[in-house]
């Protein structure tokens, strides 16, 4: 048994024998999780991190970087943030660690070793800058619960590894990103196969569910920008350019009639660019008396696909 599983079993004895009660879920704590209590108190020689990084919490671990350790092309590890809800399991052992491909469009399931991931896919490289959501949060007005982070929860780091994108073509995923009920159930084999056979009547039927999903998006959409102005500027402009780029595809989409089976929709450069200037101009002029959120968009997803 080693050493460190050794005293967290005693301590957990300890505590149980004290409080002369059972710990709940004691009995249940995964493998190499170790109780917040027993942590090492110093998280910076815990991550390796630059004794200049900010701690935000420690329950769990949360810490940001000093704007000065960001000026790096690339980040060091030393400076990267980090984002925790929870501790991190210990002692994870890589010869029997595996990752299972499964799921509604899944439908054969299929298990890879690490070992597979590492020798059966090419090898990428790609340097990305990685943002936490909540970066920022100290400045939202009204103020927002949460690490109130500053602007430290980024870095724009060098990643090796294989693509997703490859391990979910060779676990041969059917996806199909929309409700199956709005399509009388069709499976992503039957909508290829009715591509292949020019099947009209599933064209038209897995036209009018993308119509009817992307109309919902719309209704989204609108909801979310009312929202933006009480974020701060270089933030609002930035989800509003991602929001209305990502839309364009729908609208592409819906300016082709919805024909689903002619290919992937693509934007442009030239449309991105067009987007991202009017973006920018809606923003520096977006009023601050927006109207209220539509009510049933604050259901759950579920519900509203189920109450239309």
């Amino acid at each position: 048994m080693r050493r460190r599983s050794f005293i967290k079993k005693t301590v957990l004895s300890s505590f149980t024998a004290l409080i002369s009660a059972e710990i709940v879920f004691g009995s249940k704590m995964l493998d190499g999780y170790t109780p917040l209590a027993l942590q090492d108190p110093d998280p910076f020689k815990m991550f390796n991190k630059n004794k200049e990084m900010i701690i935000l919490n420690d329950k769990p671990w949360n810490i940001e970087a000093q704007a000065h350790l960001l000026d790096d092309k690339i980040t060091p590890n030393s400076s990267m943030f980090i984002r925790n809800n929870g501790t991190t399991p210990e002692e994870i052992n890589p010869e029997t660690w595996t990752l299972t491909i499964d799921g509604e469009s899944v439908e054969n399931k299929k298990t890879y070793t690490l070992s597979d991931l590492k020798s059966k896919f090419k090898h990428h490289t790609y340097q990305l800058t990685l943002e936490c959501g909540g970066n920022g949060r100290s400045e939202f007005d009204p103020p927002a619960k949460g690490n109130q982070w500053t602007y430290g929860a980024v870095h724009c780091a060098s990643w090796t590894g294989v693509r997703l994108r490859d391990v979910l073509e060779d676990a041969k995923m059917g996806r199909r990103y929309i409700p199956g009920s709005w399509i009388d159930n069709i499976s992503p084999n039957a909508m290829i196969r009715g591509v292949n056979n020019n099947n009209t009547e599933i064209f038209r039927t897995v036209s009018f569910g993308i119509k009817k999903l992307l109309n919902l998006a719309d209704k989204y959409y609108y909801s979310g920008t009312q929202g933006l102005i009480f974020l701060p500027l270089k933030t609002r402009i930035a989800i509003s350019i991602a929001s209305g780029v990502y839309r364009q595809i729908g609208i592409q989409l819906k300016l082709k009639n919805y024909c689903w089976y002619n290919g992937r929709q693509v934007t442009s450069n030239i449309t991105k660019a067009k987007v991202t200037f009017f973006k920018i101009i809606e923003e520096f002029v977006r009023n601050k008396n927006q109207k209220n959120h539509d009510p049933e968009l604050h259901k759950f997803l579920k519900e509203i696909i189920v109450s239309e």
